[in-house]
């Protein structure tokens, strides 16, 4: 059995595998010591869960399905068992896809206390989180192959971040847009290294293309394009936070077709690619749509327009001056890294201020090896530039998401940029770097990575308690 797992796992992955082990602990340790419904949305997650399970049908978001008032006395009151949480259910509206990979584990535990059942459910979503590692991981080995050290440290970084953690391990569809988006950037980077790479399809453009006839089966436009379907077809059936990456895969279709007839390459694979994606999608991912214009009807194909609709007495974003601004910026920079249950308890000023000096050199750092990029390709410079573009595409559509919500809802929550995650750590880390003095590199992610845990471990027994006083 352990040599059939090697064959399968391949050598050069097993670098991650530490990684993978102290999210484990540290997710399922936030998951069982966590008190339910502490946090942001479970309750209305959980019901969806038991919805599809009970009545064996996806649910319809209406009228009352939120409370504002009766939703803060359970949040001041801290979900007391006397307060059933049975009418929260405003996630009603969102794609099934999360809820249909635990509905399975729910029936399994359907006739047991509230409690396991929560348990189960966060423990599922624990797993599925696993998947969010390995992407990055490979996303890094991707754009910079033989980088050992940002190969260990980006997935590393991404598994100890305390607020990804808590928001992991609980009932809720977060994770899994993640996933998604980030699976999609890592085929969008490896359609754009293979299409602008000699080993690629480099038929002339005055060629007849049957060059492709002898490419690797996997390397053919059509079944690229499949795979490019699959994945944008799972994005629309996960959640909307995650749509972002749709304008990052028609940029970067886009920019092939540019670059290659710039070059004077054949650029209709690249249209054949876009266009078998797109039917995929449709044919994985319409379905989803066509049962919303029939229950919301056909202006309201994702049902945001219900749900704005529902959640009468959300607090909106009013008149914001300067110091507004600063308020919203500082409350979602502290609640990226860690501000638990419902935005409740945060951490001290001393680590904010620390997490706040390292950020900002991050930033700096960051500017600094962009300017000089060429002198740390690994790839060829124009090619890497090209992928690192798309990385600040999907982060700069994740904060215009964010900040388009906040004009009309006040949620200036640093989870709604977990989407982005992967990205804003690989320049993060590559920030740190560009400071450093190559001997320093390795101690500092060290001690960096240490420091984390260390904020984990202080969460779990610091933090956490006031969310069951």
């Amino acid at each position: 059995m352990s040599k059939m797992i090697v064959s399968w796992w391949p050598r050069t992955s097993w670098p991650i595998v530490p990684a993978l082990l102290i999210y484990l602990v540290l997710a399922s340790s936030f998951a069982l010591r966590t008190p339910l419904w502490q946090v942001p949305d479970e309750p209305a997650h959980f019901n969806y869960v038991r919805s599809l399970v009970d009545q064996g049908a996806l649910p319809v978001l209406k009228p009352g399905d939120y409370d504002q008032d009766y939703l803060e006395r359970l949040k001041s009151a801290r979900f007391p068992s006397d307060m059933s949480i049975d009418g929260v259910r405003y996630e009603s509206h969102q794609p099934p896809l999360y809820y249909s990979l635990v509905a399975p584990v729910y029936a399994l535990v359907r006739d047991a206390a509230p409690q396991t059942q929560v348990y189960a459910l966060r423990l599922a979503t624990v797993a599925i989180g696993i998947l969010l590692l390995v992407l990055a991981f490979a996303l890094v080995r991707t754009i910079f192959p033989g980088d050992n050290l940002l190969a260990l440290t980006v997935p590393a970084i991404v598994a100890a971040v305390p607020q990804h953690l808590a928001m992991t391990a609980a009932v809720n569809n977060d994770i899994l847009s993640e996933i998604v988006m980030t699976a999609v950037l890592l085929g969008l980077v490896r359609l754009i290294l293979f299409w602008t790479s000699p080993a690629g399809y480099v038929a002339s453009a005055t060629g007849t293309g049957r060059e492709v006839e002898s490419a690797r089966w996997s390397e053919r436009p059509a079944v690229q394009g499949m795979g490019l379907g699959v994945l944008i077809g799972l994005v629309l059936l996960t959640k909307t936070t995650a749509y972002g990456s749709l304008p990052l895969v028609v940029a970067a279709l886009v920019g092939l077709i540019w670059w290659r007839r710039h070059t004077g390459r054949d650029w209709r694979p690249i249209v054949e690619v876009g266009i078998v994606a797109a039917c995929v999608a449709v044919v994985v991912a319409g379905w989803w749509f066509v049962r919303n214009a029939a229950v919301y009807g056909p202006m309201d194909v994702t049902g945001l327009g219900r749900h704005a609709e529902v959640v009468v007495g959300q607090p909106r974003t009013g008149a914001l001056g300067l110091s507004g601004v600063a308020q919203l910026a500082m409350t979602l920079f502290h609640s990226f890294w860690v501000q638990l249950g419902w935005m409740a308890v945060p951490a001290e000023d001393s680590v904010y201020g620390a997490l706040l000096v390292v950020s900002l050199l991050a930033a700096l750092g960051t500017l600094l090896y962009l300017l000089g990029l060429r002198r740390h390709s690994v790839l060829p410079a124009r090619r890497q530039k090209a992928v690192l573009l798309l990385l600040a595409g999907a982060v700069l559509v994740t904060v215009g998401e964010l900040a388009y919500y906040n004009l009309t809802f006040l949620q200036p929550q640093g989870r709604y940029l977990f989407p982005a995650l992967v990205p804003l750590i690989i320049f993060f880390v590559l920030g740190l770097r560009e400071l450093l003095a190559a001997r320093h590199t390795q101690i500092t992610f060290a001690l960096l990575i240490v420091a984390l845990l260390l904020l984990d471990v202080w969460a779990l027994h610091k933090y956490l308690p006031y969310l069951a006083r």
